[in-house]
């Protein structure tokens, strides 16, 4: 199990790129992956990510039933919420031609987050950002840290 802290250990990046798609739900699918792996590579990465689009997959129709456009401002409202508590915001490609992209960026705009659009430059900003917290800028634990890990061959035996 992790250890315990009070102390922020990641940043926070939300991400946002388009998540509907005028190829139907296969397109809907292909943007969810999309947002997957990028989850994947910022928690491989030491980031905690926000993605609304595991946040809200499938659910279209299941909040407001026949009401599409009311549905999406729900999400939207919801999302910008997550947007204002993340600390940056990493941008996928795509996302010029998503309203909702569109409108999450004039939040984070608004809050003056961090805006990413590359891998490179989310990665040199996570040094700063541990830097700003008193953490080691590549391991992301402060100096005075103690981990304590589990011996995987179990306690030490005494020789008395």
């Amino acid at each position: 199990m992790p250890r315990l802290t009070t102390d922020r250990l990641r940043p926070i990046v939300y991400i946002s790129g388009p998540y509907r798609s005028s190829k139907g739900e296969s397109g809907v699918w292909d943007n969810i992956m999309a947002a997957r792996e990028a989850t994947a590579w910022l928690l491989a990465e030491g980031f905690a990510p926000i993605c609304p689009h595991l946040n809200t997959m499938l659910m279209g129709g299941s909040i407001l039933p026949g009401d599409p456009v009311g549905e999406v401002d729900v999400f939207l409202e919801a999302d910008a919420e997550l947007v204002r508590a993340a600390d940056a915001m990493w941008r996928l490609i795509g996302w010029q031609q998503s309203a909702g992209s569109l409108y999450e960026i004039e939040v984070a705009k608004l809050h003056d987050k961090p805006i990413f659009d590359y891998y490179f430059s989310i990665r040199r900003w996570i040094k700063h950002w541990r830097l700003d917290h008193d953490l080691d800028p590549h391991t992301g634990l402060r100096a005075d840290s103690v981990v304590l890990r589990a011996d995987p061959a179990g306690p030490a035996q005494s020789a008395a």
